[in-house]
């Protein structure tokens, strides 16, 4: 009997899955590989190359999935890592002169430094399984690393999610760091006469702000919405509602146009 994920018994095997195709995936992969056993690196190869990993889902600082091993019902495992502090992440980039890197994400691209400051270090990951393997490096775990380091290839932004600073969080620090607080100037003392002697209108108008000038609101810094949006996730809804790949483009598209001329001065 086929097993589900798998090809059935005399049939060729699946065409192999590119993985490691990017830096930071490599890098991902070589240290998970580093503490398996290597007949659990061919195991866990195999589940990744016949899809048998499922329902894969990343947040703050967890990866979890399904997967489907030698056993009639499946495995649950989850992956954990301590997360990453965003103040600390955009101070570096400063510091290093690097926050371009932030914007260099949303088109598919790590950095050096942001990788750096993101990827999990040797140890920081910790993997739970329902499977009876209580080495806490089961191969179903490394196959959940591998579908993470293919999403990753493809949406840098996961990584920055895996972290707990997602790539939005980010970049509104950075914008708010470039803005240097303003202090407001003290309310000035009311001529004499205008409160007609009363303290209580005095104290009233000072609540108020009477007479207090507010310095200038300032400039919004500019924001492509385009840049923030999950493209895959979109075209993935665009295709669930019934709408073909070829228009579902299309929509992107006229999408990121759409927000180019609310961006353009009037």
């Amino acid at each position: 009997m086929a097993r589900a994920g798998g090809g059935a018994a005399g049939q060729g095997r699946a065409p192999q899955r590119k993985m490691g195709t990017t830096w930071f995936s490599r890098a991902l992969i070589r240290q998970a590989e580093d503490r398996t056993e290597r007949r659990k690196v061919v195991y866990a190869r195999r589940l990744y190359n016949e899809r048998a990993v499922y329902s894969v889902a990343v947040r703050d600082g967890r990866a979890s999935a399904t997967v489907q091993g030698t056993q009639l019902d499946p495995f649950g495992v989850e992956l954990t890592r301590p997360v990453a502090d965003p103040d600390t992440v955009v101070a570096v980039l400063a510091g290093e002169g690097a926050t371009g890197e932030l914007t260099a994400v949303a088109r598919g691209d790590l950095g050096r430094t942001l990788g750096g400051l993101v990827l999990p270090e040797a140890g920081d990951l910790s993997a739970d399984c329902t499977c009876p393997d209580p080495s806490g490096a089961c191969a179903h775990a490394l196959a959940l690393i591998y579908e993470v380091a293919a999403a990753a290839a493809a949406e840098p932004a996961l990584l920055l999610d895996f972290a707990g600073v997602p790539l939005a969080a980010l970049i509104a620090r950075t914008t708010t760091s470039r803005t240097s607080p303003t202090r407001l100037p003290p309310a000035p003392a009311l001529p004499p006469g205008d409160d007609g002697g009363d303290p209580v209108a005095r104290d009233r108008a000072m609540f108020y702000g009477g007479g207090t000038l507010l310095p200038p609101l300032p400039e919004p810094a500019p924001v492509d919405p385009t840049d923030l949006l999950d493209p895959a996730m979109l075209r993935t809804a665009l295709r669930r509602s019934g709408t073909r790949a070829a228009d579902a483009v299309q929509a992107t598209e006229e999408l990121a146009e759409l927000y180019a001329r609310l961006r353009e001065p009037r």
